[in-house]
């Protein structure tokens, strides 16, 4: 069979086209739900929406990575839904979850954003899919410490040993600590007992009763409060 030289450019050029692609056909990830609306979130340093999709092919989708448009947002591993394992090979008819991650921390009011999502494949051509995350986010109350750390290095032993922590209602509410546990009898927390307007500064004191005790010791305390 003769070719015109144009027809044989052409069937060239569309076999080339083709060299490293390892799958042809389109490998669709059907969404179980991509319009989140209504969402009701409260000022939090990471906030979280689901996402479950499922591999409708025939086949198995490696997955490379994911990226989505807007640096604010994160996408978590994705993990099997029946199980709940972390997986980067997605296997035919098989359904998969993963969290949108986000920082609601320094917001406040309503928001409404469209995420343009990329999953890419190493045997695939992309798939892009747009999640909408509509909703309102509340200002909560929000303290800030100074440190939530201290390294007392050495102690003599016999007398308490006295430490504080500072904080600050950097929010726009009242900050109330309810209650502060300590990890050991040892250990003897105080707290204030009036609310800590914002703007305000507080301290937590601890007592630590050395007598008796010398070794290394390592003490923690847990903070109950409505921030």
């Amino acid at each position: 069979m003769k070719l015109s030289f144009l027809t044989a450019l052409l069937l060239l050029l569309l076999h080339h086209g083709t060299l490293g692609q390892q799958v042809t056909n389109n490998a669709p990830l059907k969404f179980n739900q991509s319009n989140f609306s209504n969402l009701k979130l409260g000022q939090s340093i990471y906030s979280y929406q689901e996402i479950t999709f499922t591999n409708t092919t025939d086949q198995k989708l490696f997955l490379d990575n994911i990226n989505i448009d807007n640096s604010n947002y994160k996408i978590l591993d994705v993990r099997l839904a029946s199980n709940n394992r972390v997986k980067d090979t997605l296997y035919s008819q098989e359904k998969y979850r993963a969290f949108i991650k986000w920082s609601t921390w320094d917001k406040s009011g309503p928001f409404d954003d469209t995420l343009h999502i990329t999953f890419r494949f190493k045997n695939h051509a992309d798939i892009e899919q747009n999640i909408y995350l509509k909703g309102y986010v509340t200002e909560t109350p929000k303290i800030e410490f100074e440190t939530l750390k201290l390294d007392a290095d050495t102690i003599p032993e016999g007398g308490p040993y006295i430490f504080e922590f500072k904080f600050k209602n950097i929010g726009t509410q009242e900050v109330f600590i309810k209650n502060v546990r300590s990890s050991c009898g040892c250990l003897i927390p105080t707290w204030p007992k009036k609310p800590i307007l914002p703007g305000e500064t507080g301290i937590i004191e601890g007592k630590y009763l050395t007598k008796g005790r010398r070794a290394y010791f390592y003490k923690s305390m847990t903070i109950e409060s409505n921030a």
